[in-house]
């Protein structure tokens, strides 16, 4: 899990937090067609500082330790 380093200081107004939780389908050649452009999207939302984590949950499901 990746975490945004921007966090809001004492003075700025609290802002809402979503969390979003969602079940792969089992055709992954239709997940791998469209991870390039779904990660280009988390990256623009982080660099906005919208993103304030994401990543996989677990190892099977793409790269990284799910932690």
């Amino acid at each position: 899990m990746r975490f945004n380093g921007r966090m809001s200081s004492p003075a700025a107004p609290a802002r809402p937090v979503f969390a979003v939780l969602y079940t792969y389908t089992d055709d992954p050649t239709t997940r791998d067609e469209v991870r390039p452009a779904h990660r280009a999207y988390l990256a623009e939302l982080l660099g906005r500082g919208i993103l304030l984590a994401s990543g996989p949950w677990a190892p099977a499901e793409g790269q990284g330790t799910g932690r």
